[in-house]
């Protein structure tokens, strides 16, 4: 949480900069664009609707870059996001009220959600709006949107309601055995400090690169992809677990953070040389370790809320396995408990 607040800060402050630097801007351009309508209109006859300032006199109007934010609609991201093609950061505090503030413009029934979907897709977004004004258009070549936020195992059926949608396949889970402690007191300097080295490398990069793999991680991948298929053509059609078919385009975006950040940490010079077979094996650790993370979300999503028989599967009546195999082994275990503490009053309880 400190090192979180502590970069909500330092962007907090990169962003005042850039608002100031931008108000100043933005303040010389209305006071360009005022002095060329008051030469227009003391050239035009009198009566005559002074013409409007050509853009490469004046230039377009400044846009505001953001990085990171936490409260936001999906309108607003998507219009920052076309003038932000680095992507954006969301931090919610809390993903329970994301979820709920879905929507939630349109009375339930909007497409939020659906625009997330393309978002995570990366595919073109152009929205076109009513009206002759073509600024109201958004174009976003590369959308790229990241959120990130927390909530309890009990508020997982803000998932569950529509899970069908394909919505929750593509989140990745930081699930702990048990809650980390709070720590008191500040990092290291010195980490800290090379910390902020290996960001201001990242964030220094620019431009667009195309990142190939060499023969063996090439190798290891596609050894990697084709146990995965595998795996997924054995299971039955409705397991939630089906959803790892997703982790084919994780690998490609966990590979290029652990290959740019291995560049930034000073391991090789070419931030563009291919994609080695140590970056491949690690990223296969890192999505072992979230397909983990996600059986135990789904069963804590399968298991029944009030701890009372009988079992309830969330899987439609299709046959159990998996997470919901697990759900079931616990909630049994929950309700014998449940029934042995109401015993211990009355019969009639029991």
């Amino acid at each position: 949480v400190e090192q979180r607040n502590k970069l909500l800060r330092d962007e907090y402050e990169r962003a005042r900069e850039a608002h100031e630097f931008l108000e100043e801007t933005w303040d010389r351009y209305k006071k360009d664009r005022r002095e060329f309508e008051v030469d227009q209109k003391k050239k035009s006859p009198q009566g005559a609707v002074a013409p409007q300032p050509p853009a490469e006199e004046l230039g377009a109007p400044p846009k505001r870059r953001y990085a990171m934010f936490t409260e936001a609609t999906l309108e607003g991201v998507l219009k920052h996001n076309q003038h932000s093609p680095r992507g954006l950061i969301w931090l919610p505090n809390e993903l329970t009220g994301f979820f709920r503030g879905l929507d939630q413009y349109h009375g339930g029934n909007g497409n939020d959600r659906s625009r997330i979907l393309n978002a995570w897709d990366g595919k073109p977004v152009v929205i076109l709006r009513g009206g002759d004004d073509d600024s109201r258009t958004i174009e976003i070549e590369h959308p790229f949107l990241n959120i990130l936020g927390g909530l309890t195992p009990a508020d997982l059926k803000e998932f569950r309601g529509r899970r069908d949608d394909g919505f929750f396949d593509r989140w990745l889970a930081y699930y702990p055995a048990t809650p980390p402690m709070a720590t008191f007191g500040a990092a290291e300097p010195a980490r800290i400090d090379r910390w902020n080295e290996v960001m201001e490398r990242l964030y220094g990069l620019g431009g667009e690169a195309v990142l190939w793999h060499d023969p063996n991680a090439l190798t290891v991948r596609e050894q990697w992809y084709a146990d995965l298929r595998v795996e997924i053509d054995a299971m039955d059609r409705y397991d939630p677990m089906r959803s790892l078919s997703k982790f084919g385009k994780y690998w490609s975006r966990i590979a290029l953070v652990l290959h740019l950040l291995r560049w930034a940490e000073g391991e090789f010079r070419e931030s563009d040389r291919p994609i080695d077979g140590d970056t491949a094996r690690a990223t296969i650790r890192l999505l072992d370790y979230f397909r983990s993370t996600r059986l135990k979300v789904f069963t804590e999503m399968a298991a029944s809320d009030d701890a009372a028989p009988p079992f309830v599967c969330r899987c439609a009546g299709s046959p159990h396995t998996g997470a919901c195999r697990e759900a079931k082994r616990r909630h049994a275990q929950k309700a014998k408990q449940l029934t042995t503490i109401k015993g211990d009053s009355s019969e009639g309880a029991r």
